[in-house]
């Protein structure tokens, strides 16, 4: 990729319809409803059918206009809501891979590679004074779309809006003290799935790409294959993410970015890691990654497009730390003969230097509660500090528990979606 891009944005994929199954209203100024509805999903821009309403003026297609938090949402009629201050009614439910929509996130990267995959088939029988391919002996399809991207988490929108297509299931709880904590743990990614676009100088005397002066690349159907979050000593805590895609799609518009106001960086001076509850004195780097093993699937048919990738295995968590040699704690589960003797909860916390409220700070925890530790003999190099370099897997407690990895991530944020 050449030039300086200006863009990259992302919106959760849906269907032309998406659901709550129920809910209550209240009517505010005239065309515009707040409506209720518990863990609703939703988010602007979306649509809803809503059908069989008890006041006359709700039933109809409504697009989300405003998401006040995870239990209300607000839609615009157009015309005057009669009868009672309050509703109940079904909305259709409806969501779908691959559905493309305009970005409605968007993100500061460091790099990314994302691009389209053009395959060629090429034909393999032989034919009679035939030395060299022939210009009609391939096809050719979209193998979809692939590529990283490296951003640096922030206080406010970066890593949750991930956080449900890297673990599959978030719980969000506050406001308390002005903060919402919303903690990811691991659950299905299936119908998880978001658009993703960039924005890309074509270069001469443009040094920044605008609407007007760059190409704009919009990839949809994409889903997080493995991800990456990680600090080093005299660095910022940062998240690499790999995706893999369906197919580009020129139908959707650019979209103009808008970056949250007021947030701020983790780095490593606001870091604290702990094994087995005991503080962990000097860590010179410490990083989670991730394989979702998920598996592309390719059907014989019309368009040869990709449908949605699965899970295909056991997703694979790996846990690692560079360390100076201070104690004995992560060597001794290095060595220990027992297999629960190798096993130690870890806890990293990342807090950024600014309240939200009173008391309460941006933060970013990962609880690991089984980190086999995987680790080296110290080595002497020459005249310099002792470390060690600890790695391995991060286990289930029980068969089936899905407790390997927890996520929290605490923002004034209050919703992820």
């Amino acid at each position: 990729m050449s030039g300086i891009f200006s863009s990259v944005g992302m919106v959760k994929e849906t269907a032309t319809q998406f659901s709550v199954t129920a809910g209550a209203g209240t009517a505010g100024v005239p065309n515009i409803a707040t409506l209720t509805k518990t863990t609703h999903g939703l988010r602007v821009g979306d649509v809803i059918t809503m059908t069989a309403s008890t006041v006359a003026g709700y039933n109809g297609v409504w697009t989300i206009t405003a998401v006040p938090d995870a239990n209300t949402f607000v839609i615009q009629t157009g015309t005057v809501l009669l009868g009672a201050a309050t509703a109940t009614f079904p909305v259709v439910n409806s969501t779908a891979y691959g559905i493309a929509g305009v970005p409605s996130k968007f993100y500061e990267v460091i790099s990314e590679s994302v691009e389209s995959k053009m395959e060629r088939v090429e034909a393999k029988a032989l034919r009679q004074n035939a030395r060299t391919a022939a210009a009609n002996r391939f096809a050719v399809y979209e193998g979809g779309a692939e590529g990283d991207i490296e951003l640096e988490v922030m206080s406010k929108g970066t890593l949750g809006y991930f956080l449900d297509a890297m673990m599959g299931a978030v719980v969000t709880a506050g406001p308390t003290d002005s903060a919402y904590t919303h903690t990811a743990t691991i659950g299905s990614t299936r119908g998880k799935s978001f658009t993703y676009q960039k924005l890309v100088s074509q270069g001469g005397t443009n040094s920044v790409a605008t609407a007007t002066s760059g190409q704009h690349f919009t990839y949809k159907g994409m889903k997080v294959k493995s991800w990456s979050l990680s600090c080093d000593s005299g660095g910022l805590l940062s998240l690499k993410l790999s995706f893999m895609g369906q197919k580009a799609d020129a139908t959707v518009v650019y979209a103009t970015p808008s970056y949250p106001a007021a947030a701020e960086l983790f780095s490593f001076a606001g870091g604290a890691v702990t094994v087995a509850g005991t503080a962990v004195a000097v860590v010179n780097k410490i990083s989670l990654d991730c394989d979702m093993k998920l598996a592309e699937r390719r059907p014989i048919s019309s368009t040869g497009t990709q449908i949605e990738p699965l899970e295909s295995a056991p997703r694979e968590f790996k846990l690692g730390m560079d360390v100076e040699f201070i104690d004995m704690i992560l060597y001794n589960k290095y060595v220990s003969a027992t297999a629960s003797g190798t096993l130690a909860a870890v806890v990293a916390t990342f807090t950024a230097p600014t309240l939200i409220g009173a008391t309460a700070y941006p933060t970013v925890t990962v609880t690991v509660p089984n980190f086999r530790v995987d680790g080296e003999t110290p080595k002497i190099s020459g005249p310099d500090i002792i470390t060690m370099s600890v790695s391995g897997p991060c286990l289930d407690t029980t068969p089936g528990a899905n407790d390997a990895v927890t996520l929290a991530y605490k923002t004034l944020d209050s919703v992820v979606t």
